[in-house]
This record gives C-alpha cells, sequence and structure tokens, in this order.
C-alpha cells in the first residue's frame, strides 16, 4: 500500500468560528452565473431557505456527501445531485450556482452554515467505534458532528459520532431513499420516542422496540444505537447511506434543551449566552419554527416549503434568553412541552 498523510491541522474550529447567519438577496438571471457567500470559516454543513417564494424549498448541503449533493427538510426526497446549487465550501463561505432555490433575482434568502471538520481541508475522518464504520466530520468544541454511514440491517447496529460527549438531539436521513427525517432527544420523552423533522406530527411511541431510531438505547460518549432492517424508519437498511447530525450541549454557545408552554405570553427561557439561532417545535402537532437574530422575529417552518412569515412577533432573541411572546400551539400552549436547539 501506499499511505499519505493529511494536511495537518492548523486551524482548529473555536465557537467564535463553528456558526454564522448570512441573509441575501438574490442575483442571478439564470444564465450561468455564480456567487459567493461570504463567511468567517469555511463551512460543512450549509442550510438555505429562500424567504419570500412559497414553492422553494429548503436546500440541506454538507461537505461529507459533497458539493451539489442535496437535501430537502420539507419532504421525504432521496438525496438528488444539482451542479447549479452548491458548487464549493470555501474558505470563507461558499459558492452557488445559479438554481433558483439558492440564489435568483428578486428573491431573498437566508443561509445557516455550521463548522464541523478540525482542519483546512475538511478532511472527514474514518471512525471505526461502532459496529458499522462511519464517515465523520467533527467540531467538539461547538458540540455538532456530521456522521455519514451505510447500513447494515442489523437491529442494534452502532455508528461513532466521533464527540466527546452524548450527542443530545440527533437529526437522520436515508439519502437513497424516499424516507422520513428522523428526529432523536432524550427530551423528546421517556421512553426514546422521536419526531420527523419534515411533518407536524406529535412524538412518535411504536409499539415495536425496532421502530425507534435508537432502538431504545441511549447514545454514549462513543456511539450511537440504530434500529433495524425490519424498521419503517430506514436509517438502517442494508447498503443504503445515511446521514446523522449530532448537536450536544455547549456552555456559552448551543443549548439543546425544553420549556413547558406556559399559556401567558411573555415567557423568558434562560439561557448562558445570547442567540443567534433558534429551532423550536413542541412535542405535539406542531411545526419546525426557525429563527435567526438576521431576521428577527420573522419565522420560517422546516417542515413547510412556506414563504418567511414577515409578521411573526412569537420569539425574541434577547441578552442570555429568548422570550415567547404569544400563547399559540405552535409556541406557548399550556402545559404542553416543547424542544429547542439554542446557538450562539
Amino acid at each position: 500500500y501506499l499511505a499519505i498523510a493529511a494536511d495537518p491541522d492548523t486551524t482548529t474550529p473555536t465557537v467564535e468560528n463553528s456558526f454564522d447567519v448570512v441573509t441575501y438577496d438574490g442575483q442571478n438571471s439564470g444564465s450561468g452565473q455564480t456567487r459567493d457567500i461570504i463567511s468567517d470559516f469555511k463551512p460543512d454543513f450549509v442550510w438555505i431557505k429562500n424567504r419570500n417564494v412559497n414553492t422553494v424549498r429548503h436546500q440541506l448541503f454538507d461537505s461529507v456527501r459533497g458539493v451539489g449533493n442535496v437535501l430537502m427538510s420539507d419532504g421525504t426526497d432521496a438525496e438528488s445531485f444539482d451542479s447549479t446549487s452548491l458548487i464549493s465550501f470555501n474558505d470563507n463561505g461558499v459558492t452557488l450556482g445559479y438554481n433558483g432555490n439558492v440564489d435568483l433575482s428578486g428573491r431573498s434568502y437566508v443561509a445557516w452554515m455550521w463548522k464541523a471538520g478540525d482542519h483546512d481541508d475538511n478532511l472527514p475522518q474514518i471512525n471505526t467505534e461502532g459496529s458499522i464504520d462511519s464517515v465523520v466530520s467533527v467540531n467538539d468544541e461547538a458540540g455538532f458532528s456530521i456522521v455519514k454511514y451505510t447500513g447494515n440491517g442489523t437491529q442494534g447496529a452502532t455508528v461513532g459520532h466521533s464527540l466527546s460527549s452524548p450527542p443530545e438531539l440527533i437529526i437522520w436521513k436515508n439519502t437513497d431513499a424516499t424516507a422520513n427525517w428522523l428526529v432523536y432527544s432524550p427530551l423528546i420523552g421517556s421512553d426514546s420516542e422521536w419526531l420527523y423533522l419534515n411533518a407536524t406530527s406529535s412524538k412518535q411511541d411504536s409499539g415495536s422496540q425496532n421502530e425507534y431510531p435508537t432502538n431504545k438505547t441511549n447514545p454514549t460518549s462513543d456511539v450511537v444505537t440504530i434500529n433495524g432492517a425490519g424498521s419503517s424508519n430506514n436509517i438502517n437498511i442494508s447498503g443504503e447511506s445515511t446521514i446523522m447530525y449530532c448537536f450536544t450541549s455547549i456552555t456559552g454557545y448551543q443549548k439543546v434543551g425544553s420549556y413547558t408552554g406556559t399559556g401567558v405570553s411573555g415567557l423568558d427561557v434562560s439561557l448562558s449566552f445570547s442567540p443567534r439561532f433558534l429551532l423550536v417545535k413542541g412535542v405535539g402537532s406542531t411545526g419546525w419554527i426557525l429563527i435567526d437574530s438576521q431576521r428577527g422575529s420573522k419565522e420560517l417552518y422546516a417542515n413547510l416549503s412556506d414563504a418567511e412569515d414577515a409578521s411573526a412577533t412569537a420569539f425574541v432573541l434577547g441578552t442570555n434568553k429568548f422570550t415567547v411572546n404569544s400563547t399559540g400551539t405552535w409556541h406557548n400552549s399550556y402545559d404542553v412541552d416543547y424542544i429547542y436547539l439554542a446557538i450562539k
């Protein structure tokens, strides 16, 4: 064999260069142009959503799956390739093509960007800690990793995630098949219940252990346990690829948390940092709400292609907290539990 060393680490990720929110107006006319979206770092996970057209779907890209490979959180679609979408991950952002889902004159967009790779080339790592080997790009200091693996169909198989503590929020998608996006957090329920990112469904509680994404086994600091071939949730089908986004809380930077609705407007949820990003869903039949500091209280929905709700005022991002100024079912219904991901 011939073995050659990878480039040495020269830029260790820090929380200061691990997440960014960028809003921009489309400029491409559809005639083959490209444009750069600037950030302070080289991102590994980029989530783009059009803000002003109802039919334009969410566009999710990551460096592990490769440029041009797109997933859409508002549906069950398998991964598709589009050479006119995200063209490259750059040292200071990304280059986009002329696809109207990411850049078109007359449209406005938001891009949420995460850094996962731990060196300049963003080379993924091979993780062999589980019974299934995984390809991982990880930013442990920021509590985030991107994990890709090929299912083996075995109930209770394990996959390494490369974080130093158990993931508190996991989002899966089978990239080869039409399948739901799965979301697990111990905060969803006491018995490994799960949610669908692409739907407003209440938390799921199946009678069959094999249906539970984590096979009713809590993630450890090394691995995530996954269900088997008999599951309809499709994250461990033999020979099929699945992507897994893992998050864990980091004091002063990121929080996977929950709150219980009071039914009274003005509910404050305390944090150890001032958030720039918020993803919220009730464990009942509510949508997945996306808020960020660039757009204020305006709401987008991970499970819907809808344009931004510019009239929304329910969530206010504040100093070391966010405030829920609503009594609505999707925001602050009495005695209903809500889970959230907040990032500085």
